[in-house]
């Protein structure tokens, strides 16, 4: 039972972390009015998520392939937990 539960929290954390893993980077200027001091006015990169509508700011892209490598390991390991509580009980 405990391995099952194990299993099942890894595949879900590393199906997330590939969901949300920051994909391509996007330049997007904003219009600035004159008498307002907005930090967000003028142009700055932004990063999306990979499946999931999230816009990561700053240089978030240079972590898509940890963050993959990272999720796609968590849901091997979670699979591997899964069959191996199947096959010892």
């Amino acid at each position: 039972m405990r391995r099952r539960v194990i299993g099942a929290a890894l595949m879900a954390v590393g199906v997330l972390a590939v969901l949300f893993a920051p994909g391509g980077g996007v330049t997007q200027c904003v219009d600035c009015v004159s008498d307002f001091d907005d930090p967000i006015c003028g142009c700055h990169t932004f990063t999306n998520s990979l499946v999931v509508p999230i816009t990561w700011t700053g240089n978030w892209d240079v972590l898509f392939l940890p963050t993959l490598i990272i999720g796609v390991a968590l849901v091997v390991t979670g699979i591997v937990f899964l069959v191996r509580a199947r096959r010892f009980s």
